[in-house]
């Protein structure tokens, strides 16, 4: 009985929550790049002090899914739209230093409906990276 009870509260209090996705840009029309390294043209590396910061991407979205993952509700998140519009306002060259952050949705950990396969888990997903320009001389130099 008592190892029963553990047993209960063991799985009472651990969760097989949340979402999963795929965050791609096929249709991107600037690199995109996960470290602070992007290449020109020619393939070389642009070098920091050729290049300046001039704004932020941010893309924001929640994935859902059911039975514990099994069932995925949201599929592939595509942020190449996104990416376009915001180098695009921005003026610049690429998309440096990308991270990818989940978090568990909050009223998804109420105690107990975790359990339960039809019960919804979701995810936000955060998407943030630097928007950067490479110096026009650069530019001209790489063609």
């Amino acid at each position: 009985m008592r190892g029963g009870l553990i047993l209960l509260c063991g799985l009472v209090t651990s969760g097989c929550y949340g979402a999963s996705t795929d965050v791609v840009a096929p249709t991107a029309k600037v690199p995109v790049s996960l470290s602070r390294a992007v290449h020109d043209a020619n393939g070389s590396i642009v070098e920091l002090g050729e290049r300046e910061v001039v704004g932020t991407f941010s893309y924001d979205t929640t994935v859902w899914s059911l039975a514990y993952g099994a069932a995925d509700l949201h599929g592939t998140t595509d942020i190449s739209e996104a990416i376009n519009a915001q180098v695009g306002e921005q003026g610049g060259d690429a998309v440096t230093n990308l991270e990818i952050t989940g978090k568990a949705c909050g009223w998804g950990m109420v105690l107990g409906f975790n359990l339960l396969p039809l019960w919804p888990g979701c995810e936000y997903i955060e998407v943030r990276g630097d928007i950067i320009r490479v110096r026009r001389d650069r530019r001209e130099a790489a063609r």
